[in-house]
């Protein structure tokens, strides 16, 4: 069986044109090529040569390849090299279906997340369903997760980091134009870049920019699919080899962390109560209530957190509201700061930092799905109950992503003083945060 020597994967996107084609080369050891190309999203076609050498075969691909790359008449415009991950990168069926999900995290999740009940155990399964189907239903199938290797993947593969970080910086300029209604030249040109550098299948109609970019809620989508693609790359380039043997090394260590029921009542009651005191009925998910609660250590966080956060005045107990899909990456590496500068792409009026509230249903509404564009409602849903080192704080007079003010720990944005509705916390390391449980919330808690 021949082996692959290298790939040429290619991608032009143009909605002016409707124009939204990939054409990859694969060039094997014994001499051969083989072309495919299509529509993005849809299987193509397929062609294999034998050329008789593997410098040929070599030569013949980069002549077809750059050719391609030469703008066409018409104002047709060229394709650009797609630069993605060879080794993982498996053919999707284009309905996004893949029927396997014994998959590599799940086992890696189950083996290392420590626990001291089945019930913690139980909730696993449900964690790493739940992130891919979130990517992945709210874009449509734009974005595919491959359960045999674990990961999302753009229709074409699984792009490296500097087309992530790349498309983050298209994206944050596509934020500003659609919060200023601008679907003009300039949105046109940052679609047409962005789409090429994560390729996404948009059907086969016209894309229309109002349509495609409707909102803010689907900026921020597309920044979930970055935040996703992201986070499968970190799990690609540090994934160990499939081990064959009795001998061969461990799998690296992925989850420090553990997760236990809680049966003490007080603790329990101290939840409901923290719960209940700042529950507004107003909220559409105050018909939830507490149904368990799971004791959280994350080792990295709490060491950081000691180091850090433990030693300032100002320690808080606050909520965090987040996705169900969102959860098994907490466990994982603990709360994050996004590096997306845009207050339209994330969400974040105050700046890149730790977001947490004091109001619950506040905090729920994350959870529940129906803050910034996040999905359909989830009534069986999770809250982390965290310890927020605020230090000394800032309180603005409106909503800023210019923020942390220099000289401040942390910004305290108070509900009817600082353009929000509701009180907001914000620190910026995140070495002053500390998850001590995860709260699940179902209606009347059962």
């Amino acid at each position: 069986m021949a082996n692959v020597v290298s790939k040429i994967h290619l991608v032009k996107s143009d909605p002016e044109k409707n124009n939204n084609k990939f054409w990859n080369v694969a060039i094997y050891d014994d001499g051969s090529t083989e072309r495919h190309w299509g529509r993005v999203g849809d299987s193509g076609q397929r062609k294999l040569e034998q050329w008789g050498s593997t410098s040929r075969a070599q030569a013949k691909a980069e002549s077809w390849a750059n050719t391609k790359r030469k703008e066409g008449r018409n104002g047709e415009i060229a394709y650009r090299d797609v630069d993605v991950i060879d080794d993982v990168d498996v053919p999707v069926p284009s309905s996004g279906k893949v029927s396997r999900v014994d998959n590599d995290l799940h086992k890696i999740a189950k083996d290392q997340i420590k626990t001291n009940c089945a019930e913690a155990a139980a909730l696993l399964p449900r964690l790493i369903k739940e992130n891919a189907h979130q990517i992945t239903a709210a874009t449509g199938g734009k974005i595919t997760y491959n359960y045999d290797k674990g990961m999302f993947q753009t229709p074409l593969g699984l792009v490296r980091q500097a087309s992530i970080d790349e498309a983050r910086a298209k994206l944050v300029e596509i934020g500003d134009l659609v919060y200023a209604s601008d679907y003009g030249r300039d949105l046109l040109e940052l679609t047409r870049d962005y789409l090429m550098l994560v390729p996404q299948d948009i059907g086969r109609h016209r894309l229309e920019l109002p349509v495609f970019w409707r909102d803010l809620a689907a900026v921020q989508k597309q920044n979930a699919i970055l935040d996703g693609l992201e986070a499968s790359l970190a799990q690609a380039t540090k994934r160990p080899a499939k081990r064959h043997k009795a001998d061969d090394p461990p799998a690296p260590q992925v989850f420090d962390v553990r997760l236990d029921l809680v049966t003490d009542k007080k603790v329990i009651d101290m939840a409901r109560r923290m719960y209940n005191q700042t529950r507004q009925l107003k909220h559409a998910c105050q018909h939830l209530d507490v149904k368990r609660v799971f004791e959280v250590e994350i080792a990295t966080e709490r060491e950081a957190f000691e180091r850090d956060g433990a030693k300032m005045n100002n320690v808080w107990q606050l909520w965090h509201g987040t996705r169900v899909s969102n959860v098994l990456s907490i466990l994982k590496q603990g709360l994050i700061i996004p590096p997306s500068s845009s207050a339209h792409c994330t969400g974040r009026l105050f700046g890149n930092g730790v977001y947490a509230s004091d109001q619950s249903t506040k905090a729920l509404n994350y959870a529940y799905g129906i803050t910034w564009g996040t999905g359909p409602a989830d009534n069986n849903c999770f809250m982390f109950l965290l310890d927020m080192s605020m230090g000394n704080y800032y309180v603005p007079s409106s909503s800023s992503y210019n923020l942390p003010k220099p000289g401040y720990d942390s910004t305290f944005a108070k509900g009817g003083k600082s353009g929000v509705i509701n009180n907001e916390m914000i620190v910026y390391r995140t070495s002053q945060v500390r998850l001590n449980y995860l709260v699940e919330f179902s209606p009347g808690g059962k």
